[in-house]
């Protein structure tokens, strides 16, 4: 179980991919020492259960102690925050193996370990930033952003930046997206064998309760004791994706991924097999499932997803997809739920509480998308570009109809009436002419089209009532006349 360790002293290496490596390598030894008790079932004699036990333990202090802070290095460190995440995410994936083993003590070792990750007393609490910045949102998105840049701007409030500060908030709050991580794998995707109670795992994993009493200086996350709690988590992961896949939402579903690879079927070599490819939003399902437990009918939006709104830390394109994700989470209370989470009466009376608080959410955030559709400049160089488009392509357009097709106009010279002009209107959605809002429209508004079959329907109407002379050949046919 050192030698991992030990290699990697030896070596005297300060590149992250050797620190990967020795990370790998040790859980590659919780994997052995789950995989050899599930292998030998229940024929373990007590000598064998004690050693598997201490085994176990000296894993649990060499993860978590002091030799792997030196390993993980000191936070001034170029590469500190990347090692600290890399342990993170396989810290999280320590709880999944002994979980599909029914193995209890060894789920529950991996439980706390998770739940004071990194010994959580060492992070210290930022109450001035916690308070003045908009520290609820703050992911691991933000340890690459310039602290100068508007992303960091919106985020701090009026604040000042303070890096230790960041390091601290980001991955006390990066923790918290973990256990609802693992909580909503365990649900979506594992059974309750018969040792584990999983319904107490998940519920101890949200409230950060541990299994095994520790000092009273261990700190933990903060616990999820509401509906808002976990529909916030989600906001948080949510707000803020950059358009590539080294991000945070990227790094949470390889980390399903991971966990799924656990707990696969036995696969036969040489057969090709088809699935679907996990990701985080795979796992909202569950989410809502655990939120529906928790919701209460009077709860209100939270005040920091308001404040947030109102100091425009959700882009617009964010609010959109945010209001997308927040109506799929809604469930329907007649549809039976058959889990180990709920009653199938407990579920359908909590559902409604839990669609009357996504409402609530839904309509905070159209509003705010409203409010900046109202805010933002017509953009009159589409409004332009529309126009040329229309005069240039229409009149082809028409002319392909059939009907107008067959008629010839010739001009009166006696005519003195002046000519009329029509407007047709067509409509097209307003974020389509407001300005650095319209960047993800992809197509012509109004599409030609459209508008031909609104000027056609009305050209035919005219020529109807158009004097005209009709001249059209018809053949005669003799017509036998009966004897």
């Amino acid at each position: 179980m050192y030698v991992p360790l030990h290699v990697y002293r030896e070596s005297d290496s300060t590149s992250f991919t050797d620190f990967r490596q020795f990370i790998q390598s040790l859980f590659s030894v919780w994997h052995t020492l789950t995989e050899w008790k599930a292998g030998n079932g229940g024929t373990l004699s007590v000598s064998q259960e004690q050693t598997h036990q201490d085994l176990i333990r000296s894993f649990i202090s060499l993860w978590e102690g002091w030799s792997m802070g030196d390993v993980i290095g000191k936070p001034d460190a170029g590469d500190y925050a990347s090692r600290l995440l890399f342990h993170l995410h396989y810290t999280v994936r320590l709880i999944i193996p002994p979980v599909v083993a029914d193995n209890v003590s060894s789920a529950r070792h991996a439980h706390d370990v998770l739940c004071l990750w990194n010994e959580k007393s060492r992070f210290s609490r930022y109450w001035e930033e916690e308070f003045r910045w908009h520290s609820f949102f703050l992911n691991p998105d933000y340890i690459n952003l310039e602290p100068s840049g508007p992303q960091w701007t919106t985020m701090l409030r009026g604040g000042t930046y303070n890096e230790k500060a960041a390091s601290a908030i980001i991955f006390s709050n990066a923790l918290c997206d973990m256990r609802l991580l693992i909580s909503g794998y365990i649900v979506a995707n594992l059974e309750p064998q018969g040792n584990i109670d999983l319904a107490d795992l998940v519920n101890r994993l949200g409230l950060s309760s541990l299994f095994e009493e520790r000092d009273d200086n261990d700190a933990a996350t903060p616990a999820f004791k509401t509906a808002t709690d976990i529909i916030d988590i989600i906001l948080r992961i949510e707000h803020y994706r950059p358009q590539n896949h080294d991000n945070w939402y990227g790094a949470l579903s390889e980390t399903i991924e991971a966990l799924t690879s656990f707990n696969e079927r036995p696969l036969i070599s040489g057969r090709v097999y088809s699935g679907i490819k996990d990701d985080l939003d795979s796992l909202y399902g569950a989410f809502a499932l655990l939120a529906i437990r928790l919701a209460r009918t009077s709860e209100p939006v939270t005040e920091r997803v308001s404040e947030a709104l109102a100091g425009g830390l959700f882009s617009y394109f964010r609010k959109e997809q945010i209001i997308h994700t927040l109506e799929r989470l809604k469930r329907d209370p007649f549809v039976p739920y058959q889990g180990y989470m709920l009653s199938a009466a407990e579920y359908a009376g909590q559902v409604p509480f839990f669609n009357g608080i996504l409402d609530r959410y839904i309509e905070a955030f159209s509003r705010s998308r409203t409010a900046d559709i109202l805010a933002a400049e017509v953009d009159t160089e589409r409004l332009r570009k529309t126009d040329i488009r229309l005069t240039a392509e229409l009149p082809g357009a028409l002319s392909e109809d059939p009907l107008l097709a067959r008629f010839n106009f010739t001009a009166d010279p006696d005519f003195r009436h002046d000519w009329q002009m029509r407007c047709y209107s067509a409509g097209v959605p307003r974020e389509y002419v407001a300005r650095h809002l319209n960047t993800n429209f992809y197509g012509d508004f109004p599409a030609t089209a459209d508008l031909k079959g609104s000027m056609l329907h009305r050209l035919h109407f005219m020529l109807g009532k158009l004097p005209s002379t009709l001249n059209t050949p018809v053949p005669c046919r003799h017509v036998p006349q009966a004897r």
